[in-house]
């Protein structure tokens, strides 16, 4: 994807977009600190900095990302158990 289909600011639906995965992945990456922080515009609107995350997928590793979702994965599982 090109920087031209996003806006400096993302909400979720667009950053869902660049990474296939669930808002609750995404939350509990930004909690352990593995992921951008977003920002608080308002009382029910947070965004991320576009270039903060394209910066950051872009310096992760194809295998980090895998490694930071398949824990994810497992994570569910043991919630599930």
């Amino acid at each position: 994807m090109y920087q031209e289909d996003f806006p400096k600011y993302m909400r979720m639906k667009q950053l869902k977009k660049m990474i296939p995965v669930s808002h609750t992945t995404i939350w509990t990456w930004v909690k352990k600190n593995k992921f951008p922080k977003p920002i608080k515009i308002g009382a029910n609107t947070t965004v991320w900095v576009y270039d903060e995350v394209k910066q950051y997928l872009d310096s992760m590793g194809t295998g980090e990302y895998l490694t930071m979702w398949k824990e994810n994965q497992e994570n569910k599982e043991l919630e599930k158990s």
